[in-house]
């Protein structure tokens, strides 16, 4: 049990590295839903989403103590359409399954690190399968220790999207601002505030941003549905709420509101062309999340 734990703790050290916040979920359930939203330019129709996901880590400690990581998440969101003038509705999928192989390096005798990261990924409906349902992208983020309480992060993201090449810079930062507050998070992809009330309850805001875009299964996978504002992308604020318990099991409730959430569907010019109505564009939303995580804190604060 104890060499369990090490190896939990060895992996939450290390991949704090590359997300930059003072725990690590090595498992990870959760279910989040958006209520009932009118569509922009569909008069008389509403759109409702429930989302599901599942992640998980493993760790493969080498022996000069730089440290391969392997994961891999699952996503599933349904979209129902309903119309408000009669009892029709529409559903449909979008699902991704999301590997992670990564690589972390730290410079002998210098507050450096590295982190490489690669990222295959299944991004569609799961029909008519093809070679076009697949993604390939990755990161480079490199770390520098300022002082124990403060890490500054800077590197980039690429990711062959459907609708093309995505680059993406990036700037994060790890920082224990005081006993109780915590400030961490990579931009623009997201930022987090974390005040702990007492070791069993924390509470704080986050804020995230998403591009994606999922292939859609017709004959021809011509057509693709795009995440989010095509500058904004999927932007959340959110006002989270962490409880304990026990020391590694963690109750998480989050509640927010989703700005530029919307999915649209594009032909293969990238032009918007409908053929599914629920793929319209739709108005802002709050959104509701809950989940269970297995947790291993990096900051000690559980034991304070």
């Amino acid at each position: 049990m104890k060499k369990t734990y090490l190896l939990l703790l060895v992996l939450g050290t290390f991949l704090s590295g590359l997300r930059a916040q003072p725990f690590v979920d090595v498992l990870n359930v959760q279910g989040t839903y958006f209520p009932k939203t009118n569509y922009d330019n569909y008069p008389g129709a509403k759109n409702e989403t429930w989302q599901g996901a599942v992640n998980a880590f493993i760790p493969v400690v080498l022996k000069n103590k730089n440290t391969v990581l392997t994961g891999i998440s699952y996503e599933n969101m349904c979209f129902d359409m309903q119309y408000d003038t009669s009892s029709q509705t529409e559903s449909t999928q979008l699902s991704s399954v999301t590997a992670q192989l990564g690589f972390i390096y730290q410079f002998a005798n210098t507050p450096w690190s590295v982190t490489v990261l690669a990222v295959p990924r299944i991004a569609s409906d799961l029909k008519n399968f093809s070679g076009k349902h697949y993604q390939m992208g990755g990161a480079l983020l490199f770390t520098y220790q300022v002082r124990k309480s403060l890490k500054l992060k800077i590197g980039g993201y690429y990711n062959r999207e459907f609708f093309g090449n995505y680059f993406m810079g990036l700037a994060g930062i790890d920082w224990k601002a005081g006993k109780r507050i915590y400030v961490y998070g990579v931009l623009p992809g997201s930022l987090n505030l974390e005040y702990r009330i007492s070791p069993w309850l924390y509470t704080g805001l986050a804020y995230k941003c998403i591009t994606a875009s999922y292939r859609l299964g017709n004959p021809d996978n011509s057509y693709y549905v795009r995440e989010g504002d095509t500058f904004w992308g999927d932007s959340r604020l959110s006002n989270f709420y962490h409880l304990y318990l026990t020391k590694n099991l963690v109750f998480n409730f989050d509640a927010g509101y989703s700005l530029y959430r919307y999915f649209e569907q594009y032909n293969s010019r990238d032009k918007v062309e409908v053929t599914r109505p629920v793929f319209h564009k739709s108005k802002d939303n709050w959104f509701f999340n809950t989940g269970l995580s297995f947790r291993i804190r990096l900051d000690n604060a559980y034991n304070d």
